[in-house]
């Protein structure tokens, strides 16, 4: 352990600084934890998309993939490296450890054709160095026109997704912080049921205006219709975050290397005027699996927002040439007492 150790302190820039045990013991911690969210990715390397064609396509639960947040998605999902605000649940548990203050988030977003999208989440700090988050997700598909054996119109049946999650976020030290969230998956299509526990697992690293993070997330049972099984869309994520002029300008690029889909490389820009009024782009690039490697890309998002008082008000919209436009609007709130970080 003592090898592995001191091979990590130039990736904490530590420059060997006599470090307290207290201060071993969280680098220790920080390094599985980690090696832990890479190994679950590595360990399982056989089934992703990049290095096996045979799993694209092939998981169940796709809603998990919807992004959450306008503010998130008008910087083209690239939030990984960032997560500072309540929808980290989603994006990165680690990132919770970074509010002061308990936060409330309402996100709707009017999806493609009729399909309505839902979540609500609130982050808790409920000590110096713990922060606890809950959040609730829905899909609505709307309703079908159900047939029978011989193509008779029948009674029109609803679709729809729901997932709770708790998460939870320790700040190691002033640079590290870890996340984990559990969350209940449940679909519904007419009158049959399939449900699913997963984990998310989070890592972020700030250094001044430099930030990294990790996160694996839908580690999981398979969801489950009848006799058919489906896994989770478990999805590898490494981000990068960096702040420019005075911290007005955010840059954030994510990689994401999902087992059921090519590899997405998403770049996102932010730039805030007196931390009032924001605007923002981001771009999505998806990448083939093998030689000859090509990007492709798959979608502009654009998106802005306005703060007054303790409430943020944000606005996503995406095109898609296909399915028409998506529409994300967020309401945030943030109260209680200050903690200092």
């Amino acid at each position: 352990m003592k090898t592995f150790e001191f091979a990590l302190l130039p990736v904490f820039f530590l420059k060997g600084e006599k470090l307290t045990e207290i201060k071993r013991k969280r680098i220790r911690l920080s390094a599985l934890f980690l090696i832990f969210i890479f190994a679950q990715f590595f360990s399982l390397k056989s089934s992703y998309c990049f290095l096996s064609d045979a799993s694209r396509g092939t998981s169940g639960a796709n809603f998990l993939k919807i992004g959450i947040g306008a503010r998130a998605s008008g910087m083209g999902g690239a939030f990984v490296g960032i997560a500072d605000d309540a929808t980290s649940i989603y994006w990165n548990t680690a990132g919770l450890s970074q509010l002061s203050q308990q936060e409330i988030v309402f996100v709707h977003q009017n999806w493609y054709q009729d399909v309505n999208f839902e979540y609500l989440g609130y982050s808790l700090p409920v000590a110096p160095k713990h922060t606890l988050g809950l959040s609730i997700t829905y899909l609505n598909l709307g309703n079908f026109q159900g047939y029978d054996a011989s193509d008779i119109p029948t009674s029109e049946f609803s679709a729809y997704g729901t997932v709770f999650g708790l998460a939870y976020s320790y700040k190691v030290s002033p640079s590290v912080s870890l996340g984990v969230g559990l969350k209940g998956i449940q679909e519904k299509l007419e009158n049959e049921r399939a449900s699913s526990l997963a984990l998310d697992f989070g890592f972020i690293y700030k250094r001044g205006k430099f930030s990294l993070g990790a996160a694996y997330t839908n580690l999981g049972t398979s969801m489950k219709f009848i006799q058919e099984k489906e896994p989770l869309p478990g999805k590898f994520t490494l981000g990068f975050g960096y702040k420019l002029f005075q911290d007005q300008l955010s840059l954030a690029w994510d990689l994401d290397l999902p087992k059921d889909d090519k590899p997405v490389l998403k770049q996102g820009i932010e730039y805030g005027y007196k931390e009032s009024l924001f605007l923002r782009m981001g771009y999505e690039y998806k990448t083939s699996a093998h030689p000859p490697w090509r990007i492709e890309g798959t979608g502009l998002s654009l998106g802005g927002g306005f703060k007054f008082s303790n409430w943020e008000v944000d606005y996503n919209y995406s095109p898609n040439q296909v399915l028409g436009g998506s529409h994300r609007i967020s309401l945030s709130y943030r109260f209680g007492t200050k903690r200092s970080l």
